[in-house]
């Protein structure tokens, strides 16, 4: 029986109705659609790494209300440096790199456009990469258990770029030595935020990802293997309809002060709230019941949705827009990007897509945690076959493109 080598790729933001329109692999793979994580990346990805929703990881949105453990209190000192230079993307670039420095940070981690004299009232979710052991806020991950394990496995490093990852990976491949890859490829997501899901640049982006992962298979074939392909996304991307500025959705009807009678954190495509009174908590909340452009997520909704937080850090009211809207100004940018996601589960671009070969048993995933649990068996079937007695080896450095 031919040794197999277990490939999975994950293209962010290649959701199911990108796939329909930009279909890659058609000659190798089948092709489904999968319900996504309420959430960003954030949330999707330790879902799809860990088979379990953000409720048990305790990875959802990246800011979370935490005044008396908020490690960035001390930039409050920041607080009166004018807002044509604080907001500059370039400032905000350098300002969090130096915050992620001197806070040790592993995972992914942005300033964005948090207020500096606000932030000192909130904590960042994701302190560790998920792509690393440990790096569940909660629980373990695949990534725990390949490093557990007796596989040779290769998994993306997010601090090089897709090419190097590539590169990295293909050089694996053709020394013959592997089991099982996680590559994670983010430059679609960010290709779609600046210019949208139908723009030419997106076909041609895909086709190059349609070409590493060919050569890729083809390296492992030519050591005598058998790739077992899975290609897969963590969410859609919706186009842009219109932006909406988040005081005209949560002004409430009061002289109530953001900062000091409640707080908020404004995504792109929802706000949170945390309240210093049920009087607050009334006006905004029936301010926010008029808006036509989307409504609030009950209590009863985020446990459906495996997102409901007892002790309410994630926000006391979760306000989400409809598709296609967005907040601008928000915590995350001053200007509306021509693509997000972060909606709804149930609107139409939110899906994922997940592409398998013929000798994979896919027909049991319909949510994107399902990925884990392919995962899991293909771990299952390298330990058997190895018998548990070899050991693993580490991925190369990048090699440049």
């Amino acid at each position: 029986m031919s040794r197999e080598v277990h490939l999975y790729f994950m293209i962010d933001a290649y959701g199911w109705e990108i796939y329909r329109r930009y279909p890659i692999l058609t000659n190798v793979l089948g092709a489904q659609s999968l319900t996504s994580v309420f959430g960003y990346s954030s949330a999707c990805i330790p879902s799809i790494l860990s088979g379990r929703m953000p409720a048990e990881t305790g990875n959802w949105c990246y800011y979370y209300y935490d005044p008396e453990g908020s490690p960035f209190r001390f930039l409050n000192r920041w607080k009166n440096i004018p807002g044509c230079v604080a907001n500059r993307r370039r400032v905000r670039n350098l300002a969090s790199r130096m915050v992620r420095s001197r806070l040790g940070l592993t995972g992914y981690f942005d300033l964005y456009n948090m207020p500096f004299d606000e932030i000192g009232n909130f904590d960042f979710s994701e302190k560790r990469s998920p792509l690393s052991p440990g790096g569940m806020n909660h629980g373990s991950s695949i990534i725990d258990e390949l490093a557990a394990s007796s596989a040779n496995y290769f998994v993306s490093n997010p601090q090089f770029t897709e090419s190097q990852n590539y590169l990295a990976l293909l050089d694996l491949c053709r020394q013959g030595d592997l089991d099982f890859a996680f590559c994670y490829w983010p430059g679609l997501d960010g290709l779609m935020h600046g210019c949208g899901n139908r723009h030419d640049r997106i076909p041609r982006r895909l086709v190059q990802y349609e070409r590493w992962i060919l050569e890729i298979m083809a390296a492992v074939y030519r050591q005598g293997a058998v790739p077992r392909l899975h290609v897969f996304s963590d969410h859609g991307m919706a186009n842009l309809k219109a932006s909406l500025h988040p005081d005209s959705i949560s002004g409430g009807r009061s002289s109530a002060i953001c900062g000091r009678d409640y707080f908020r954190v404004v995504d792109s495509t929802m706000i949170r709230f945390w309240y210093q009174s049920d009087a607050v908590r009334n006006d905004i909340e029936g301010s926010l019941k008029t808006s036509p452009y989307g409504r609030i997520i009950s209590d009863d909704e985020l446990r459906k949705l495996g997102t409901f937080f007892p002790d309410y850090k994630f926000g006391e009211t979760i306000f989400l827009l409809r598709e296609g809207y967005q907040f601008a100004p928000s915590h995350m940018g001053v200007r509306a990007m021509a693509g997000m996601h972060g909606y709804h589960p149930d609107e139409v671009h939110s899906n994922a897509c997940l592409l398998s070969d013929s000798r994979t048993r896919a027909s049991h995933c319909e949510r994107i945690t399902d990925i884990y649990t392919l995962m899991s068996n293909s771990l299952d079937e390298i330990e058997l076959r190895r018998g548990g007695c070899e050991p693993a080896v580490t991925a190369p450095d990048p090699v440049t493109a």
